[in-house]
């Protein structure tokens, strides 16, 4: 899955696959280190990566972005997408964490935390149970180091590299998608407020309890004026159903959405989708005329624009799902066969 936003002279971005070595503008601490792209990296496809912490013990990890891609402008709203694999060789702990302040800690060797650093946002994906009130394995939400939410999550040490999407809307609401799930959706973390001169920083660590904690294909768009957002959107993740339908809700802000520049694509081909606005809110919907192939994986495509003026701003979200799986449940009573539940 991707996900980005890019709108014209408004919006700042940050974007590396780790194959290149340490990305211009960052910098990593600790036991932090970008892996060789030598096939033996260990990230995404055998690529170069992000290793925050490996199976090893004892570690904390941290990766900063450290220059400000929005020349000091206030962000109002930013889509982070980067696939993470936690587990592979590990035992459970402790997890990582996702943080944008205006005043991360870069000393490192105990900042890069599952818990967070910095005084803005952060969002924690925490694997390890450390004792009441904590509810690992969970997705934590914190504004200026408090807690504002706790969402359960067993699902978080796949030993696979999964996508997350974390996505704060000009309306000071937050979502995080995790594997295809909405772990978070439409939190209210408007207590943050703009964050000016701000910086992006992810962390982990581990301790007797290990787990290896990568970061491949990071990509963080930033806006600093208030413009349309994505709402939703759906089929997401890889247990599609073959006769799922593109769902897209677009969400005005102080612009609106202009119906008629929208263009969607579907594995590259154009297609006509039925488009309805009913408030702030432009639903795009598409059924495909045809079930999609079990196990098969799909791209898709959107460009929009709004009505400000002078000069309207032009976003895109792209993505890909892939359908589930299909298959009959067999049972047999002497000769007789039941496929599916029916028999034959």
């Amino acid at each position: 899955m991707l996900l980005s936003s890019l709108a014209g002279a408004n919006a700042g971005i940050f974007t590396t696959d780790f194959n290149s070595g340490l990305p211009a503008g960052s910098a990593v601490y600790d036991s932090a280190v970008i892996s060789p792209n030598d096939g033996t990296g260990g990230g995404f496809t055998n690529s170069g990566c992000l290793q925050l912490v490996n199976e090893s013990g004892a570690q904390s990890g941290l990766f900063v972005i450290t220059n400000d891609f929005d020349a000091g402008q206030p962000v109002v709203s930013f889509t982070a997408t980067f696939k993470v694999l936690i587990g592979s060789l590990g035992n459970g702990a402790d997890g990582f964490s996702f943080n944008v302040a205006s005043d991360l800690d870069l000393s490192g060797a105990t900042s890069g935390s599952e818990e967070g650093f910095g005084t803005g946002l952060t969002v924690s994906f925490d694997t390890y149970p450390n004792g009441a009130p904590d509810t690992a394995q969970s997705i934590d939400v914190k504004v200026g180091g408090t807690q504002i939410s706790s969402s359960s999550f067993p699902g978080l040490r796949t030993g696979t590299f999964v996508d997350v999407v974390i996505q704060l809307n000009p309306n000071g609401r937050l979502s995080v998608v995790y594997n295809g799930v909405y772990a978070v959706s439409n939190l209210d973390v408007s207590a943050l407020g703009p964050i000016a001169g701000g910086g992006f920083g992810i962390g982990a660590r581990d301790g007797s309890v290990t787990d290896n904690h990568f970061i491949d294909d990071l990509t963080i768009v930033t806006h600093t004026n208030a413009s349309p957002f994505v709402q939703s959107f759906a089929p997401r993740g890889g247990k599609a159903a073959a006769n799922g339908a593109i769902d897209i809700v677009i969400t005005d802000s102080t612009s609106q959405v202009n119906p008629g520049s929208v263009v969607l694509k579907l594995d590259g081909a154009t297609i006509a989708p039925s488009i309805t606005k009913v408030g702030a809110d432009t639903t795009i919907h598409f059924a495909p005329a045809k079930p999609f192939d079990p196990l098969s994986t799909h791209s898709v495509s959107l460009v929009y624009a709004d009505n400000a003026s002078p000069t309207p701003n032009t976003s895109s979200l792209g993505y890909s799902f892939t359908v589930a799986p299909s298959f009959a449940i067999i049972f047999t009573d002497n000769l007789k066969i039941a496929v599916g539940g029916r028999w034959i």
